[in-house]
C-alpha cells in the first residue's frame, strides 16, 4: 500500500510539482489553464504551494493557500486522475487551509477566506462542502478578476462561481483552540514556521 505525504513544496521540490500540474492540466477538462513555472516559482517563494506525494517520490496532488489583500485563497486543486476517490486532495486541502490559517490568522486579520471554480468545473465542490467553504455566488470576472488560471469563455470573461469559508463562531472557537495546540505547532513546523 502506498504511503502519501503533504507539504509545502520546497524549491528543489518545484520542477517535479509543476511537472505534475502541466501533465494534469493537458489531460485536463478545460477549466484550469496551465501555469507558467514562474508562476509556481512565485508560490513557492510565498510559501503558498502545497503537494502530496506518493512514497515520497511521485507528486500525486497539488493546490495553493495565497493571501492577495484583504483575503485567503485555496485554489489550484489538482488530484491525480487515478488516486481521486480516496481522500487525498480532502487531506491536502485540510492541511493547506490548516498551514494558511496557521500563517495569516485570517479570522484577528479580517480576512476573506475564499475559493473560485470555474463555473463548468463540477470536481471540486463537493470537497469544498465537506471542508465547510458555502457558495455565495456566480459572476462572470474579468480574467485579471480571479486566481490564475481559469479559462475564458468566447466572451473573454470567466465563468465562476465564489465560495466562501464563513468565519462562524463555531469554526473561530475551533480555531482559538488550536492556536496553541500541538497540532498547530506541527503544522507550521511542517509550513516551516
Amino acid at each position: 500500500m502506498p504511503k502519501y505525504s503533504v507539504s509545502v513544496v520546497e524549491p528543489s521540490q518545484l520542477p517535479a510539482v509543476h511537472q505534475f500540474h502541466q501533465r494534469m492540466v493537458a489531460a485536463g477538462s478545460g477549466h484550469v489553464a496551465a501555469r507558467s513555472f514562474q508562476q509556481f516559482a512565485d508560490l513557492v517563494d510565498e510559501r503558498s504551494l502545497f503537494a502530496v506525494w506518493e512514497d515520497d517520490c511521485d507528486v500525486v496532488a497539488c493546490c495553493y493557500v495565497l493571501r492577495e489583500g484583504q483575503t485567503l485563497e485555496f485554489g489550484g486543486l489538482l488530484v491525480d486522475t487515478g488516486r481521486r476517490g480516496n481522500g487525498i486532495g480532502s487531506g491536502m486541502t485540510a492541511f493547506a487551509l490548516a498551514a494558511g490559517m496557521a500563517e495569516h490568522d485570517p479570522f484577528t486579520a479580517g480576512l476573506r477566506v475564499i475559493a473560485h471554480v470555474h463555473g463548468q468545473n463540477t470536481l471540486p465542490r463537493s470537497l469544498l462542502s465537506r471542508v465547510g467553504f458555502v457558495h455565495t455566488g456566480s459572476h462572470s470576472f474579468q480574467p485579471h478578476q480571479v486566481p490564475l488560471g481559469l479559462m475564458t469563455n468566447a466572451a473573454g470573461l470567466v465563468p465562476a462561481d465564489e465560495f466562501d469559508l464563513p468565519g462562524t463562531d463555531k469554526l473561530r472557537l475551533e480555531f482559538e483552540k488550536l492556536r496553541n495546540s500541538s497540532l498547530l505547532v506541527l503544522v507550521r513546523v511542517a509550513h516551516g514556521r
